[in-house]
C-alpha cells in the first residue's frame, strides 16, 4: 500500500524514513486486534497495544510481556536493542529517545476543553493533547491523551498519565456539575510550580 510522505515534516523526510517504502515493512496484529507491531516503518519496531475500558493498568502490562518476550528472542539471536545508559533507548525520532513509551487514552472533555485554561492544564500535567488518531479526526470534545516526557521510566509515564486522567476527569466533572474549577487549576499551578509531578 502506498503511503502519502507529504505529511511527514522536514527532519522526518531527512531522516530517511520513507526510502524504499514499502520494501523491508510490515504491520503485524493479533486476532483479537489488541496488539500491533509496525516494522521499519519510522522506528525499527513499533508496538501498540490498545482496548476499550478505563484499565491502562493492565494495557501496560500487556505491553511490557509482548516487550519482554521480544527482547528475550533479539537476544537470543545475540542481538539487543540499542540503547544509551543516560538517554534510554536510540529512536529515529529524537522526541522518542528515552523509554520511547508513549501511552494515551481517547477521553470526552466537552467542557473542559472551552476553558482558557485548557492548554496550560495539559501542560503542567506532563500531557500532550491531539485530536487525530491513526484512524482519523475525533469527534468534537474528545482529544487523544499522553504522556509528554519520554525520559522517565515507564513506570512513571504510566502514573503520570493515570493521575493527569483522574485530574482532567475530575474538572470536567465538576465543570459538569456547575462547581468552579479554582481550586484544582491553584494546586495543578503549585504542583508545576515545585517540580512534584513525578
Amino acid at each position: 500500500a502506498g503511503r502519502d510522505w507529504r505529511s511527514l515534516d522536514r527532519l522526518a523526510i531527512a531522516g530517511g524514513y520513507h526510502r524504499e517504502w514499502p520494501d523491508a515493512r510490515g504491520v503485524f496484529q493479533t486476532v483479537p486486534k489488541d496488539f500491533v507491531v509496525w516494522v521499519n516503518d519510522k522506528d525499527h519496531m513499533r508496538l501498540f497495544t490498545a482496548q476499550n475500558g478505563s484499565d491502562i493498568q493492565k494495557v501496560f502490562l500487556r505491553f511490557c510481556e509482548v516487550h519482554a518476550a521480544v527482547e528475550y528472542a533479539i537476544r537470543a539471536q545475540g542481538m539487543d536493542f540499542i540503547r544509551n545508559d543516560r538517554y534510554g533507548y536510540v529512536s529515529s525520532d529524537p522526541k522518542n529517545i528515552g523509554t520511547s513509551l508513549r501511552a494515551s487514552v481517547i477521553i470526552k472533555l466537552k467542557m473542559l476543553c472551552q476553558v482558557a485554561e485548557f492548554d496550560e492544564v495539559i501542560s503542567h500535567l506532563h500531557l500532550e493533547c491531539f485530536t487525530n488518531t491513526l484512524a482519523g479526526r475525533l469527534p468534537k470534545g474528545q482529544f487523544l491523551i499522553g504522556n509528554a516526557d519520554r525520559l522517565r521510566t515507564d513506570l512513571q509515564l504510566v502514573n503520570c498519565l493515570i493521575d493527569g486522567i483522574e485530574t482532567l476527569v475530575s474538572m470536567e466533572q465538576s465543570l459538569e456539575r456547575g462547581e468552579t474549577i479554582a481550586n484544582q487549576l491553584f494546586r495543578i499551578r503549585n504542583a508545576h510550580k515545585d517540580g512534584n509531578i513525578y
